[in-house]
């Protein structure tokens, strides 16, 4: 539907050409009526090559509706004029009665009345002049132009509500896109919100197994492991879950203490320590903030955390601060960097940190994450409501 024409909502449509299979009705009813006469000349040699195409004119003037209309138009009332004015037969008075109908079909209205006002006063005009029109003749060539503009007319309007239809065909269509594509990007946000942390904890976990032999470490970072994987699991049944019975619910709602802001810095602490961080955390007080920046609060600790997991010095420094201004809160998170020589052991996509930046200026915020004197600094501005 990529190729429909403008809307035609609340004004008059401009010019617009044939439907191609119209033109190619039109023109093969051209190319038919050149050969029979063609054909006829060649039998009856009498009349001289420039009659014939004198007389073929109108006929090719008719043909110009397959590409422009108004050009058909004024070609034919020329012609007429230059009939009448040579006092010839009135043979173009039905050429120009029948081609009102695709003036008309093709035509805003303002010229489909100029073009009909014309073409009368031509055949009236031709009437009083040349013996060739009949009194009863010239009432039938104006009927035949307004049963043809009727014609028109009508088909016009179906074709104007068609391609309206279309047109609404094409936004629902192109809306439902924009649904769908919306909905996706929201389960792989959701997804990544609530499961790239417990997975980054799994495989770091996995990495130090095979590092330790102390049965202590061992067994917390099975621990570790299990508790992860458990919570992945339970996240995954819940997107399943929601986008099977509700769209309408929030996917990433944890019915627990990690969707508080203290229970997200209780969370990212535990798991931090877990893999041999040392954590500090700043003052909580007075974080009094709309459900809405809450939550992204709690998703800013968490995608900070997996991040420390990923690419921090081995049992690196980490801090975690929260400061509640007048108007807005500021969460910084600080962790010591490995050196530049050392891979990260987890490849990152950086779609974590993409979406988590979209999100926060969406908020009207700002996130920022840059390295100072050997630490990465991850912080974020968010208003309070």
């Amino acid at each position: 539907m990529s190729g429909l024409p403008q809307p035609w909502r609340g004004r008059e449509p401009d010019f617009s050409n044939l439907p191609p299979r119209a033109r190619i009705a039109l023109l093969t009813v051209i190319t038919l009526v050149l050969v029979v006469d063609i054909v006829g000349f060649l039998e009856d040699p009498a009349p001289s090559w420039r009659e014939l195409v004198a007389q073929e004119a109108p006929t090719m003037a008719v043909a110009l509706f397959a590409w422009s209309p108004p050009a058909a138009a004024i070609s034919l009332l020329l012609a007429a004029l230059l009939e009448t004015a040579a006092g010839q037969g009135g043979g173009l008075a039905v050429y120009l009665a029948v081609a009102t109908g695709l003036v008309v079909y093709t035509s805003p209205r303002w010229f489909s009345g100029l073009y009909a006002v014309t073409a009368s006063a031509v055949v009236v005009l031709h009437w009083t002049t040349a013996e060739s029109l009949t009194t009863t003749a010239l009432p039938a060539v104006l009927l035949i132009g307004a049963l043809a503009a009727l014609v028109g007319r009508t088909l016009r309007s179906s074709l104007r509500r068609e391609r309206g239809l279309a047109v609404d065909l094409l936004d629902l269509e192109r809306a439902r896109d924009a649904e769908l594509e919306a909905e996706r990007q929201r389960i792989a946000d959701e997804l990544h919100d609530i499961i790239a942390h417990d997975v980054t904890l799994v495989a770091m976990h996995v990495r130090v197994l095979g590092r330790v032999d102390d049965p202590a470490l061992r067994e917390q970072s099975v621990v570790a492991i299990r508790d992860s994987a458990d919570q992945a699991l339970a996240d995954i049944r819940r997107v399943l879950r929601v986008v099977r019975d509700d769209r309408s619910t929030t996917i990433g709602d944890r019915d627990e203490d990690g969707d508080t802001i203290a229970g997200a810095v209780d969370s990212v602490r535990h798991d931090l320590e877990a893999l041999g961080a040392h954590v500090v955390v700043g003052p909580l007080d007075g974080l009094d903030v709309s459900s809405a920046i809450q939550l992204t609060i709690v998703r800013l600790l968490r995608e900070g955390a997996t991040n420390v997991a990923k690419h921090a010095a081995p049992r690196p420094d980490v801090r975690v601060d929260i400061d509640p201004g007048q108007d807005d809160v500021t969460v910084t998170i600080t962790s010591t960097m490995a050196p530049t020589s050392t891979t990260s052991p987890i490849p990152s996509s950086g779609y974590g940190m993409h979406r988590m930046r979209e999100r926060v200026t969406l908020l009207g915020g700002s996130l920022e994450a840059r390295e100072v004197e050997g630490s990465w600094v991850l912080s974020a501005r968010l208003p309070r409501h």
